[in-house]
């Protein structure tokens, strides 16, 4: 097996994982689908950093005072409650745009099956022959 070079990896948890390479270019849906699942992993891992930084206190050698056990809880908390926050907007907005996308598929299909049982005469711009109603 030859190694891979940088951004070469086809696993979207590996960070060597090259985002700009899409399975589906020319499918919008897929390109929000990847770029919803790096956003998430990416959110993931900067919660996990968070919160291994706020327990550091925890597991030192130092003795540490209840005082500034709570200050770390306090700010691991406030953390996470940002990264919830943070997180919940973007699953709005990757939501509005996946269902405004969803929409225009619809509308574009809607239009071509119509095309296709009306015919050329009720849309001058199609390009597609009549269905024979003989």
């Amino acid at each position: 097996m030859t190694p891979l070079t940088r951004g070469s990896s086809n696993d979207p948890f590996d960070p060597e994982y090259d985002s700009t390479s899409e399975m589906y270019p020319k499918e919008r849906h897929h390109k929000i689908n990847a770029e919803q699942h790096r956003r998430h992993h990416k959110i993931n891992t900067e919660q996990h950093r968070r919160h291994h930084k706020g327990i550091t206190a925890f597991v030192s050698s130092n003795p540490i005072t209840p005082l500034i056990q709570v200050q770390d809880i306090t700010r691991s908390t406030q953390n996470n409650i940002e990264d919830i926050t943070s997180s919940t907007q973007n699953n709005i907005e990757d939501i509005r745009r996946s269902t405004q996308n969803n929409i225009e598929d619809i509308t574009r299909s809607t239009q071509n099956s119509i095309a296709d049982i009306t015919g050329p005469t009720q849309n001058k711009h199609s390009t597609r022959q009549p269905l024979d109603r003989d």
